[in-house]
C-alpha cells in the first residue's frame, strides 16, 4: 500500500477563474511539483517558482473567451485566435 500524498494548500490569485474540478487538478499538479522538488533537492527560491507555475498554469482556463481576448488587447492577435477556435 502506498502512503497517502499530503496535498498542498494552494491559494489561487483573486483574478483566477477555475471550476472546482480544475482547482483540484491545480492542487494535484502543484503537489506533484512539490514532491519532485523535494526529491531533487531544489533550492527554496526555485521551488517557489515551481509552486507558482503549478498555481498559475490553468488559472484562467475557465474564463470566458471574450475576457481572454480583451486581456490580449491586440486586435490582430485576437482575430488570429478567433480564427483557429
Amino acid at each position: 500500500m502506498t502512503p497517502a500524498k499530503k496535498e498542498l494548500r494552494v491559494d489561487m490569485p483573486p483574478w483566477a477563474q477555475v471550476s472546482e474540478k480544475r482547482r483540484r487538478h491545480i492542487v494535484s499538479v502543484t503537489t506533484l511539483l512539490d514532491e519532485w522538488a523535494s526529491v531533487m533537492r531544489i533550492p527554496e527560491k526555485e521551488r517557489v517558482a515551481w509552486w507558482d507555475a503549478g498555481r498559475f498554469h490553468d488559472a484562467l482556463k475557465d474564463a470566458p473567451d471574450d475576457e481572454l481576448y480583451a486581456l490580449v488587447g491586440d486586435v490582430a492577435t485576437t482575430a488570429t485566435l478567433r480564427a483557429v477556435m
